[in-house]
């Protein structure tokens, strides 16, 4: 139980720290037992998430060790977001093991900001969406790719949708509480 006082007590720069090592460790060990498609790029996809990964554990250690006291919440999500570009672009793009990465970018979002910076980081990830589905569909050609991008955008942008809700849900309800406090 002590654990999860601790764990609400945190930044939740610290909370996104340790979900980004996991999910590229989680990453690393999935691309080791069974490398990406296409496996002529299956050596940048590895190098990428390598390097992201060295990333993931110095923002962790930094954290930690408190060698960064103001960290801009901004250029780390943008990071973030180039770093899922870069896998989707050097993978299967939406078939991708990694769009699992576009998740957690709309999660990172929702604990750091209300739900305009939950829109924003949405509207980035359908215009990531959108580029990737033009590559997909000038590589393959088939109107069945263009099906695949149009769900996976509407997936983007239903998720996005509820997680900024709730963001201004609880910014509602927040309101009310501190007016009946008053």
């Amino acid at each position: 139980m002590r654990f999860f006082s601790q764990l609400f007590d945190e930044p939740a720069e610290i909370v996104i720290a340790h979900g980004r090592v996991v999910l590229t460790a989680l990453s690393l060990a999935a691309i080791t037992i069974d490398p990406t498609e296409p496996q002529q790029l299956a050596q940048y996809v590895a190098t990428t998430l390598i390097l992201y990964a060295a990333y993931s554990v110095a923002m962790l250690a930094a954290l930690y060790w408190r060698f960064i006291h103001n960290l801009n919440g901004g250029l780390v999500h943008a990071i973030d977001l180039a770093v899922v570009a870069l896998l989707l672009g050097l993978t299967e793009g939406f078939s991708s093991p990694f769009l699992v990465f576009f998740t957690f970018a709309l999660l990172t979002a929702s604990l750091r900001w209300d739900w305009q910076g939950i829109a924003v980081t949405m509207v980035v990830l359908v215009l990531i969406a959108g580029a990737v589905a033009v590559v997909d569909f000038a590589n393959a050609g088939q109107l069945s790719s263009v099906n695949q991008s149009l769900i996976r955008a509407a997936y983007l942008v239903a998720t996005g949708t509820i997680l900024a809700y709730a963001s201004a849900h609880r910014e509602h309800e927040r309101g009310r509480l501190t007016k009946l406090a008053l």
